[in-house]
């Protein structure tokens, strides 16, 4: 209160942003560096704070990484900050390290922690004149006092390092300068043109005006309006019509000892394997406001270019939705544009496995074209922001899953993690840029405005696991399509989880063996007191 009193003075205001004025002059003049450093420095660091692919180093060479964090540590850096390299080996290129040591000090004096480490590649011998120079440019600064020190300034001969360091060390840095460019403004101002995408969904027919269906009543016991359980007391199930959400987000808690998920009454989702902490394989948003999601699931009409979510979240279609949480599972129910759906989720109770198996019914009395995309915001680890550098993705050539792995995990090391679906012709995208789009949202992806996904799979994305499939719906027909997410300990066993739960009699032995534990487990007693409340909730 004292702040917003102080500041409604203009006076206060106008003194405050020349103090900022004076204090970034002095910080220039502490540097040595102009006003054109600093804009420079400043647009580098948006590349220290957000790693893109731009200046990292080439996707072949991350994914040739097959050290994790613990490999840095013999050479003091921990590991923890953001890291940027600099290869130098010319000596006629000491102007970039002098360039970067002052970026640096810059970073360092307005907040911006990182680790500089430079990599002398010159192979001079005993001699060592490079190294010196770099030494002397270093105790002649203001970085003098932090050398080999977290947030500090780090030098490091090629000559002592092994491949595996070298690929390490460019795979973990953020920004990567080589001496090939005189100076570091070269470098920065460097532009990459824009990647081909598929084509732009262009509409065959306009999409008919279709009427919000209203909710069919159903029998509940202890309804609050949102939500009441089934008479047997088996499912809550929550009826929400367009335009309805409940207060919070009303989750449903599915996990095995292999396997987990938590998945709302609106869809979102996030998933784990073994450790909901430190093993997760889509993101975990603690936002009970938004109800975020790092899993979406959509159905397109590839005749008009509609397109909505068979869960409430994330693309919200025009009529209600019914969701019922069970022991074990979660049932959502919709009906959009003449298309009846109903997604299952459930995991298996002997393997690291999540099932999504979406039912399609054509109610509409023509035959419709449709698409089913699934999509999964990959962590592979505790969080995903320390995770999506290293992620590397790849179609496997003999399931045609998409597989990812992150060697720099400490859980799931070199571990797969792998997205599938049961129809033969699909497409795929491992880049989460392309899927959302820039500055995207999964309510209205891009992907859903091109005609397919590009198959683009590898390293250096912004990592996730795409997979879209179309069907034909013949009037009255109904599909069944079943999507399979989870994790393995290599390649091998990733292959045998699809082989044996990829396809429509795979899931219901899975669901079946889901009914079969939970209603033995919860069957054994039975409750029968004069509260019916009571009852319910045994």
């Amino acid at each position: 209160m004292a702040l917003i009193e102080k500041y409604c003075d203009r006076h206060f205001v106008e003194r405050a942003f020349e103090l900022a004025w004076f204090q970034s002059q002095e910080v220039l003049r502490h540097l040595g560096a102009t006003e054109a450093d600093a804009q420079v420095y400043g647009r580098l660091a948006t590349s220290v704070i957000f790693g893109n692919g731009l200046r990292r180093a080439a996707p072949s060479v991350i994914a040739r990484n097959r050290l994790g964090q613990a490999g840095l540590w013999r050479f003091a850096v921990s590991g923890d900050l953001p890291i940027v390299l600099i290869r130098i080996g010319d000596l006629n290129r000491l102007d970039l390290v002098k360039q970067m040591l002052q970026a640096h000090a810059y970073w360092r004096l307005k907040g911006l922690a990182a680790d500089l480490l430079i990599v002398n590649e010159d192979f001079s011998g005993y001699r060592a004149v490079l190294h010196d120079q770099i030494m002397g440019l270093i105790n002649a600064g203001p970085e003098a006092h932090i050398i080999d020190k977290p947030g500090g300034v780090f030098v490091r001969r090629a000559e002592e390092l092994s491949e595996e360091d070298r690929v390490l060390f460019q795979t973990v840095a953020r920004v990567v300068f080589t001496d090939t460019a005189e100076t570091m403004v070269e470098q920065v101002e460097r532009r990459v043109s824009p990647e081909r995408l598929p084509d732009h969904f262009k509409p065959l027919r306009q999409p008919a005006a279709e009427p919000a269906y209203p909710l069919a009543a159903r029998e509940r016991i202890f309804s609050n309006g949102l939500g009441g359980f089934t008479p047997d007391g088996h499912e809550y199930v929550i009826t929400l019509e367009p335009g309805q959400c409940t207060p919070a987000p009303w989750v449903n808690v599915i996990a095995s000892p292999h396997i987990g998920t938590v998945v709302s009454e609106s869809g979102s989702a996030y998933t784990w394997v073994e450790n909901a902490h430190e093993f997760r394989l889509t993101t975990w948003h603690n936002d009970p406001v938004c109800d975020s999601s790092g899993e979406a699931f959509y159905i397109r009409d590839e005749e008009t270019g509609a397109f909505w979510s068979p869960t409430p979240l994330p693309a919200r279609g025009r009529s209600g939705y019914v969701c019922r949480h069970g022991f074990g599972y979660s049932v959502f129910e919709h009906y959009e544009a003449g298309i009846a759906s109903e997604l299952s989720t459930y995991v298996a109770m002997d393997a690291p496995v999540k099932f999504v198996v979406v039912r399609l019914a054509n109610h509409s009395g023509r035959p419709r074209h449709l698409s089913l995309t699934g999509y999964w915001e990959l962590v592979l680890g505790e969080w995903r922001h320390t995770n999506l550098m290293h992620i590397v993705t790849e179609t496997d050539p003999h399931s045609g899953a998409l597989f990812a792995r992150n060697a720099y995990g400490r859980e799931c090391a070199n571990r797969i993690v792998f997205a599938q679906v049961s129809e033969l012709a699909r497409t795929v995208t491992g880049n989460r840029t392309e899927f959302t789009g820039r500055n995207g949202t999964l309510a209205n992806p891009a992907a859903m405005r091109r005609k397919r996904l590009s198959g683009k799979t590898g390293a250096g994305f912004d990592p996730c696991a795409a997979i879209q499939t179309r069907l034909e719906l013949a009037d009255g027909q109904e599909r069944e399509i079943v999507f399979v997410f989870g994790a393995a300990k290599d390649t091998d066993e990733a292959r045998h989880f699809i082989q044996r739960f990829g396809g429509p009699a795979g899931a219901l032995q899975a669901l079946e063996a889901v009914w079969e534990y939970w209603n033995r487990t919860l069957g054994a007693v039975q409750v029968q007191t004069p509260d019916p409340a009571l009852d319910v909730m045994r």
